[in-house]
């Protein structure tokens, strides 16, 4: 017997792209694209060879043109007119709402798709937006990009005036107050943005913090010296006898400063805190404190009190007092030795002068103590 054997050919299928392109007088072609790749095809636009120019809609037949594979697709190519997108008013400031550019079409009417960022909301906040503008029509084609800027706009913002002064001990950063009102802001002094610790005067900046609202203020701000008050406990009056009188005075400063003694007037020399007094009469003496480059001169508390009764014989013994730096009082003595001294100290429990001690010398010199405790000795020295 005989017959005939067929191989038939396979099929292989047909991709169409490009479909919609823009009239520009030049020949348009689908692109196509077969499986397997590279098979020979034959394209035809409504039945002709001859790719179309002209605005149109056009029917693509595509056909395989190969001895193993067969197949074939049909499309539809759009010929579109060319429109054109014009961006204008690209710039606007915030004002709360939704904010777009303007969109002009050519020709006019066409509508037109907007994104902004790639997004199709469209912005209500300050910043820059990437727009791309699409035309959306049967007959028409075209696209533009553009930016769109929000702009922020104005407020204000102004410094408190009572607060742009802190003393250095305790300082504090200015207030402020925006319109409107409760804005985020940050401060810069000189540039930095720590608060100063140190005395002087800086420039403070205060900057809105916002989205869409912006503001400056500048001012100077002044880190101060801080005050101080000196306490200075209240001197008795007192009673000599021919025998000199120490005070070992205990005047201080909150600031921690030294207290300076002067005499004013009277019979009395002070060095360092202790005052000697050698004579009756009206005494006055002040304790100053004059500041440094962080403190404030002191208001000079002034005591005055009277002595009263025989002071030093002129020509006797002249006894002079100085504290050691281990709190000790050095007594100094010239001429012939004197015959009892009496050392006063103020309490820190009442601020009251009391004496502490009493020296007494015999005639050859030798010298004993009177004191309210044993342990108050140790504070003294007899040279």
């Amino acid at each position: 017997a005989q017959g005939v054997f067929i191989i038939e050919k396979a099929n292989a299928q047909i991709a169409l792209s490009n479909l919609q392109q823009v009239f520009d007088g030049s020949a348009k072609k689908v692109t196509v694209s077969t499986t397997p790749a590279g098979l020979a095809t034959q394209v035809l636009y409504d039945t002709f060879a001859t790719m179309p120019i002209k605005v149109g809609t056009y029917t693509v037949g595509v056909t395989v043109q190969d001895s193993n594979y067969k197949g074939s697709a049909q499309g539809k190519l759009d010929i579109l007119s060319a429109a054109t997108i014009s961006l204008t008013e690209l710039s606007k400031p915030y004002n709360g709402n939704p904010q777009s550019p303007k969109v002009t079409t050519n020709p006019l009417g066409l509508k037109v798709n907007l994104t902004y960022n790639k997004n199709p909301m469209v912005p209500h906040e300050a910043g820059t937006y990437e727009i791309l503008a699409t035309i959306e029509d049967a007959l028409y084609k075209g696209s533009a990009t553009g930016k769109l800027v929000i702009t922020k706009v104005d407020a204000t913002i102004n410094f408190v005036a009572g607060t742009l002064e802190s003393p250095w001990t305790n300082v504090k950063a200015p207030q402020v107050v925006t319109d409107p009102a409760g804005l985020a802001f940050n401060l810069t002094y000189n540039g930095n943005a720590a608060l100063p610790s140190m005395t002087g005067d800086y420039e403070v900046k205060a900057t809105i913090v916002d989205r869409n609202l912006k503001g400056t203020a500048t001012a100077t701000f002044k880190v101060g010296k801080s005050p101080q008050v000196i306490t200075f406990p209240a001197i008795p009056n007192l009673t000599i006898s021919g025998n000199p009188l120490i005070l070992v005075l205990s005047a201080t400063s909150d600031s921690g400063l030294p207290v300076k003694y002067t005499v004013a007037s009277g019979g009395a020399t002070v060095n360092a805190n202790l005052l000697t007094i050698t004579q009756p009469g009206r005494v006055v003496l002040t304790a100053q404190q004059l500041g440094n480059e962080f403190y404030l001169p002191a208001d000079e508390k002034v005591r005055s009190y009277e002595v009263s009764g025989t002071g030093v014989p002129l020509g006797a013994a002249q006894t002079s007092a100085s504290l050691n730096e281990d709190g000790s009082v050095n007594l100094g003595v010239s001429g012939s030795p004197f015959q009892s001294l009496s050392i006063y100290s103020a309490s820190v429990v009442d601020g009251e002068f009391k004496p502490i001690v009493k020296i007494v010398l015999d005639e050859s010199g030798k010298g004993s103590f009177n004191t309210a405790a044993d342990q108050d000795q140790r504070f003294f020295q007899v040279k």
